[in-house]
């Protein structure tokens, strides 16, 4: 399928009775609304180029569905070292497509 789009979903789902569809795997966040439904994926919770927690919060009520992203702050400096200190294979590219390259 290639990168989400919300025509692409659209199509991909137009005989599907949902109103949320929830998706991931992918670390870019994608959040469409059409007229038939909600789409969205929160991203990756640990690979970001920014020192912060992603996750999404979904709210389904009587006034619809919502879905937002909160970004939390932290402290990921031991972890990106770990890296290097374990040798991790790759570590450089690893560390660049994944993280940004934050150290």
């Amino acid at each position: 399928m290639g990168q989400p789009t919300a025509e692409s979903l659209e199509q991909t789902y137009a005989e599907a009775d949902y109103e949320l569809v929830c998706f991931g795997h992918h670390h870019i966040v994608h959040h469409f609304v059409s007229t038939a439904r909600t789409y969205f994926n929160p991203g990756s919770l640990g690979c970001y180029h920014l020192p912060k927690a992603r996750y999404g919060i979904v709210t389904v009520n009587e006034n619809g569905i919502s879905a937002r992203i909160i970004e939390v702050p932290y402290n990921n400096e031991r972890f990106l070292h770990s890296y290097h200190k374990l040798e991790v294979p790759e570590r450089e590219f690893i560390l660049r497509i994944f993280h940004g390259g934050q150290l």
